[in-house]
């Protein structure tokens, strides 16, 4: 879907908005002043505020359907679960402001909720898939639980994603390299025992 600049300017604006205020305090006053823009430029383009947070979801569904054809197959497990969590968290990161939108706010606007689920789903789906390829090449021990390896990968990830998101403490805090390099050699040194 193609955008244009002005489109751009707003939807960055309110995706600030709803990372600093949540969806409620986004107010298409505050988007148009963010964005430099009259507020019915805002309605012409996206009608009112949840025209602009379909438009939000829509864009992050379309990069979902776009990181499915982006997995690499080396056949080298750290290489292949680094490369998955790399992209993970870039993909995490740069829809933040939707994922924050369904954490905070997933009682009053559930289709946000089941939108924002999709990504944990399709990247469990992605890892068992591999994952189970892997085992059966002999790379990983025939007793592993595939579903758990594949959830506690999930979680690691999600998890990192949600400390270095919401907390500021340094004792909290890892360098994205750091995390990939230690956290996916010691999940793979446990999937080859």
């Amino acid at each position: 879907m193609a955008f244009t600049s002005t489109q751009k300017r707003i939807l960055k604006a309110f995706k600030d908005l709803l990372l600093q205020n949540g969806y409620r305090n986004a107010t298409t006053h505050k988007i148009a002043e963010l964005a430099k823009v009259n507020e019915t430029t805002i309605f012409r383009n996206f009608k009112d505020k949840h025209g602009l947070l379909q438009a939000t979801i829509d864009q992050y569904l379309a990069d979902i359907d776009y990181l499915k054809h982006e997995q690499k197959d080396t056949g080298n497990l750290e290489k292949d679960l680094t490369n998955m969590a790399g992209k993970y968290q870039h993909f995490v990161f740069e829809h933040q402001a939707i994922f924050m939108v369904g954490l905070r706010e997933s009682f009053a606007l559930p289709e946000v909720n089941k939108d924002v689920e999709k990504i944990p789903i399709h990247f469990k789906a992605l890892l068992v898939n591999y994952l189970k390829k892997m085992q059966k090449r002999g790379h990983i021990s025939q007793r592993a639980d595939i579903e758990v390896l594949a959830m506690n990968f999930v979680w690691l990830n999600f998890g990192y994603f949600l400390t270095q998101s919401r907390f500021d403490n340094p004792l909290l805090s890892i360098s994205h390299e750091e995390f990939l390099s230690k956290n996916i050699h010691s999940f793979v040194k446990e999937l080859t025992c």
